[in-house]
């Protein structure tokens, strides 16, 4: 699941521009290029030395408020892998804020930060916190988006997965033939 996002967000950032470089791609790029390879191939700790270095940079600072997004959400996805669920929490939650904050951020990463902090929330046994952002992301893309995105499908697989744990199986059922 990590590899399939990693791929989707890798050709996002390779797309990406920083503002005020004046490079097509720029230093911060090409570690953000590095360490979604990285994830995309498995190797956390690889990736987390290319993300943080990214972020680390002086350069990150000039980045996109999308550039920003990606970077945290990745390096979040890196953590979350390895079990580091308090530094996944505090990117993710940090790349939220500027997905709401944002005028200028892409709001198609919004649902798959909201996803990515809500499992981390499961996983540290927060099934309230994360339900409600699996929600907020199921909502979002049903309104703004295409209905069959990707992230969809994760989304109610996740939630699927809070009900399941939190002992709601027939909500489960019910939400899921409402797809």
């Amino acid at each position: 699941m990590i590899a399939r996002f990693a791929s989707i967000l890798m050709l996002i950032a390779a797309a990406l521009t920083y503002s005020g470089t004046g490079h097509a791609q720029s230093v911060v790029d090409e570690f953000i290029r590095i360490g979604a390879d990285a994830l995309d191939r498995g190797d956390v700790v690889e990736a987390e030395r290319y993300f943080t270095t990214a972020i680390d940079h002086p350069e990150f600072n000039l980045a996109s408020d999308a550039g920003k997004t990606l970077t945290l959400t990745n390096l979040g996805q890196a953590f979350t892998a390895v079990e580091r669920y308090q530094d996944a929490e505090r990117l993710l939650t940090t790349a939220l804020t500027i997905q709401r904050s944002s005028p200028t951020a892409d709001k198609h990463y919004l649902p798959v930060v909201l996803n990515n902090l809500a499992m981390v929330y499961h996983a540290t046994g927060k099934p309230r916190r994360s339900e409600t952002l699996l929600d907020e992301a199921r909502a979002y893309v049903a309104r703004e988006s295409n209905p069959n995105h990707p992230i969809i499908v994760q989304v109610l697989n996740n939630l699927g997965i809070i009900y399941r744990d939190t002992n709601r199986s027939k909500l489960a059922e019910r939400r899921s033939t409402k797809r």
